[in-house]
C-alpha cells in the first residue's frame, strides 16, 4: 500500500513538475509574444505618429506659403492705392496750376494760337465752338473776329467750368468735335504723369 503511494506521489511530482515547466515555458513564449507585439503596436504609432507630425508641418507650411502670398499681394495693393492716389493729388495739383494760369495774358496768346491751329485743320464754313464762361466773356469778340478773317462762322456756346480753358470745334450738326479744353488735355497726359511719378517714387513705395 505505501508503495503504490510513494508511486502516486512520484508520479504526481513528476507529472506536477512538468506541469510547471510547460506553463512556466508557455508564459515566457505569451510574454515574448505581448513584447513583440507592444514593440510593433509601437512602431506602428510611432510612424503614424510621424506621418501625422509631418502632415501638420506640411499644413502649417502651405498656409505659412499662402500667408506670406496674401501679405505680398495686400502690400503690393497698398502700393497701387498710395501711387494712384498721389497720381490723383498730382493731376489735382497740375489742375489748380492751370487754372491759375487762364488769369493770365500769356493764357489769351496761347489761347488764340490754339484756336487757329484748329480752324487752320478745317475747311472753312459754319462750326460751333465751346468756351469756359470766362473765356467766352474775355474773349468771344476777338475769336469771332478772327475766325471770321479766315471764312469761318462759329457758333458758341458755353462749356462746363470743370474744362478749366481751352476750347472745343464741332460741325453744326455735331457728328465729330475736336476738344482742345484745358481739362482733356490734362487727362490725355495722365498716363505719361503715372509713368513719371512711378519713375520718380518706385524706390520710396518699395519700402511703403
Amino acid at each position: 500500500m505505501l508503495q503504490i503511494e510513494n508511486k502516486l506521489e512520484l508520479f504526481e511530482n513528476v507529472v506536477y513538475k512538468r506541469r510547471m515547466l510547460d506553463l512556466d515555458k508557455r508564459k515566457e513564449v505569451w510574454e515574448e509574444e505581448r513584447k513583440d507585439l507592444l514593440k510593433k503596436k509601437s512602431e506602428v504609432l510611432g510612424a503614424e505618429k510621424t506621418r501625422i507630425v509631418k502632415r501638420r508641418e506640411d499644413l502649417a507650411r502651405i498656409q505659412g506659403n499662402e500667408q506670406i502670398a496674401k501679405a505680398r499681394e495686400d502690400e503690393r495693393v497698398l502700393r497701387l492705392k498710395k501711387l494712384n492716389q498721389l497720381e490723383e493729388d498730382f493731376v489735382e495739383a497740375i489742375r489748380a496750376r492751370v487754372g491759375e494760369y487762364t488769369h493770365t495774358p500769356a493764357y489769351g496768346e496761347d489761347l488764340m494760337k490754339d484756336i487757329d491751329a484748329s480752324l487752320a485743320e478745317l475747311t472753312p464754313g459754319e462750326f460751333r465752338i465751346g468756351l469756359v464762361q470766362a473765356d467766352t466773356d474775355r474773349y468771344l469778340d476777338e475769336i469771332l473776329a478772327r475766325a471770321e478773317e479766315k471764312g469761318f462762322t462759329l457758333k458758341p456756346f458755353v462749356l462746363e467750368d470743370y474744362r478749366i480753358g481751352g476750347h472745343t470745334i464741332s460741325d453744326i450738326e455735331r457728328t465729330y468735335s475736336f476738344n482742345s479744353d484745358l481739362y482733356t488735355k490734362i487727362e490725355g497726359k495722365r498716363y505719361e504723369i503715372g509713368k513719371l511719378l512711378y519713375r520718380l517714387f518706385r524706390e520710396e513705395l518699395d519700402y511703403v
